[in-house]
Protein backbone atom coordinates (compact mmCIF):
# COMPACT_ATOMS: atom_id res chain seq x y z
CA UNK A 1 0.00 0.00 0.00
CA UNK A 2 1.13 3.23 -1.04
CA UNK A 3 1.25 6.11 1.61
CA UNK A 4 1.19 9.81 1.10
CA UNK A 5 4.17 10.96 3.26
CA UNK A 6 5.44 13.97 1.61
CA UNK A 7 6.99 16.44 3.70
CA UNK A 8 4.87 19.82 2.40
CA UNK A 9 1.27 19.99 2.26
CA UNK A 10 -0.92 22.89 0.63
CA UNK A 11 -2.31 23.62 4.33
CA UNK A 12 0.94 23.45 6.10
CA UNK A 13 0.47 27.21 7.22
CA UNK A 14 -3.16 26.51 8.25
CA UNK A 15 -3.13 27.11 11.76
CA UNK A 16 -4.25 24.01 13.44
CA UNK A 17 -7.99 24.25 14.62
CA UNK A 18 -8.44 22.96 18.30
CA UNK A 19 -11.49 22.06 20.39
CA UNK A 20 -11.89 23.49 23.82
CA UNK A 21 -14.81 21.36 25.25
CA UNK A 22 -14.98 22.76 28.72
CA UNK A 23 -18.65 21.50 29.24
CA UNK A 24 -19.56 17.77 29.03
CA UNK A 25 -22.90 16.75 29.65
CA UNK A 26 -23.86 15.25 32.88
CA UNK A 27 -19.98 15.92 34.33
CA UNK A 28 -19.69 18.51 36.86
CA UNK A 29 -16.17 20.14 36.63
CA UNK A 30 -14.11 21.26 39.32
CA UNK A 31 -13.67 24.71 39.07
CA UNK A 32 -9.54 24.17 39.05
CA UNK A 33 -10.14 22.09 35.95
CA UNK A 34 -11.89 24.51 34.00
CA UNK A 35 -9.32 27.10 35.08
CA UNK A 36 -6.21 24.82 33.42
CA UNK A 37 -8.42 23.95 30.15
CA UNK A 38 -8.69 28.01 30.13
CA UNK A 39 -5.21 28.49 30.84
CA UNK A 40 -4.07 25.37 28.04
CA UNK A 41 -6.56 26.74 25.78
CA UNK A 42 -4.61 30.51 26.17
CA UNK A 43 -0.95 29.16 25.71
CA UNK A 44 -2.38 26.96 22.79
CA UNK A 45 -3.82 30.23 20.89
CA UNK A 46 -0.45 32.03 21.72
CA UNK A 47 1.52 29.19 19.35
CA UNK A 48 -0.75 29.55 16.82
CA UNK A 49 -3.65 27.22 17.28
CA UNK A 50 -6.96 28.32 16.37
CA UNK A 51 -8.92 27.06 19.48
CA UNK A 52 -12.55 27.43 19.94
CA UNK A 53 -14.84 26.82 22.23
CA UNK A 54 -17.45 23.80 21.42
CA UNK A 55 -19.37 21.14 22.30
CA UNK A 56 -18.76 17.26 21.17
CA UNK A 57 -21.13 14.97 19.91
CA UNK A 58 -23.01 13.15 22.95
CA UNK A 59 -20.69 11.24 24.71
CA UNK A 60 -23.30 9.89 27.09
CA UNK A 61 -25.29 8.77 24.36
CA UNK A 62 -22.41 7.20 22.53
CA UNK A 63 -21.80 5.18 26.32
CA UNK A 64 -25.24 4.34 26.51
CA UNK A 65 -25.23 3.22 22.81
CA UNK A 66 -22.42 0.64 23.80
CA UNK A 67 -23.52 -0.69 26.13
CA UNK A 68 -26.41 -1.87 24.52
CA UNK A 69 -24.78 -3.48 21.82
CA UNK A 70 -22.10 -4.60 24.50
CA UNK A 71 -25.07 -6.25 26.47
CA UNK A 72 -26.22 -8.19 23.51
CA UNK A 73 -22.89 -9.42 22.16
CA UNK A 74 -21.89 -10.80 25.60
CA UNK A 75 -25.10 -12.49 25.68
CA UNK A 76 -24.32 -14.33 22.81
CA UNK A 77 -21.26 -16.45 25.02
CA UNK A 78 -19.47 -14.41 27.21
CA UNK A 79 -22.12 -14.10 29.92
CA UNK A 80 -22.15 -18.08 30.11
CA UNK A 81 -17.85 -18.19 29.88
CA UNK A 82 -17.83 -15.99 32.91
CA UNK A 83 -20.78 -17.91 34.91
CA UNK A 84 -18.18 -21.21 34.09
CA UNK A 85 -15.38 -19.71 35.97
CA UNK A 86 -17.58 -19.93 39.12
CA UNK A 87 -16.01 -16.64 40.65
CA UNK A 88 -18.55 -14.69 42.24
CA UNK A 89 -16.56 -11.24 42.00
CA UNK A 90 -15.93 -11.43 37.95
CA UNK A 91 -19.51 -13.28 37.61
CA UNK A 92 -21.53 -9.84 39.81
CA UNK A 93 -19.19 -7.53 38.07
CA UNK A 94 -19.98 -8.65 34.43
CA UNK A 95 -23.56 -8.84 35.61
CA UNK A 96 -23.67 -5.22 37.27
CA UNK A 97 -21.84 -3.63 34.29
CA UNK A 98 -23.14 -5.19 31.18
CA UNK A 99 -26.99 -5.59 32.79
CA UNK A 100 -26.71 -1.52 33.14
CA UNK A 101 -28.22 -1.62 29.48
CA UNK A 102 -31.19 -2.83 27.70
CA UNK A 103 -31.35 -6.27 26.47
CA UNK A 104 -31.59 -5.96 22.43
CA UNK A 105 -33.45 -8.62 20.30
CA UNK A 106 -32.32 -8.95 16.50
CA UNK A 107 -33.83 -6.28 15.49
CA UNK A 108 -32.57 -3.72 18.27
CA UNK A 109 -29.28 -4.75 17.56
CA UNK A 110 -28.97 -4.01 14.20
CA UNK A 111 -30.77 -0.30 15.19
CA UNK A 112 -27.83 0.32 17.68
CA UNK A 113 -25.19 -0.56 15.28
CA UNK A 114 -26.75 1.46 12.84
CA UNK A 115 -26.66 4.37 15.57
CA UNK A 116 -23.12 3.40 16.28
CA UNK A 117 -22.38 4.35 12.66
CA UNK A 118 -24.25 7.96 12.80
CA UNK A 119 -22.59 8.38 15.49
CA UNK A 120 -19.07 7.12 14.10
CA UNK A 121 -19.77 9.49 11.68
CA UNK A 122 -21.02 12.74 13.44
CA UNK A 123 -17.24 12.00 15.11
CA UNK A 124 -15.44 11.85 12.23
CA UNK A 125 -16.60 14.92 10.97
CA UNK A 126 -15.76 16.60 14.45
CA UNK A 127 -12.47 15.46 14.45
CA UNK A 128 -11.70 16.26 11.11
CA UNK A 129 -12.64 19.55 11.85
CA UNK A 130 -10.94 19.45 15.35
CA UNK A 131 -7.32 17.25 14.90
CA UNK A 132 -6.72 18.66 18.69
CA UNK A 133 -9.05 18.57 21.91
CA UNK A 134 -7.89 19.93 24.97
CA UNK A 135 -10.81 18.59 27.33
CA UNK A 136 -11.90 16.86 30.14
CA UNK A 137 -14.10 13.88 30.48
CA UNK A 138 -15.68 11.46 33.00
Amino acid sequence: MWVDARLDYPDDGVPVRVALIDEVENVILASEVKAALIQAAKWLAEAGYEVESVRSPSLHAAAQLWLSIARAEAETGMFAAVAATKDPIISSSVHDFLCSAPALDVTGYVNALKQRDAMRREWNIFLSRYPLINWIGS
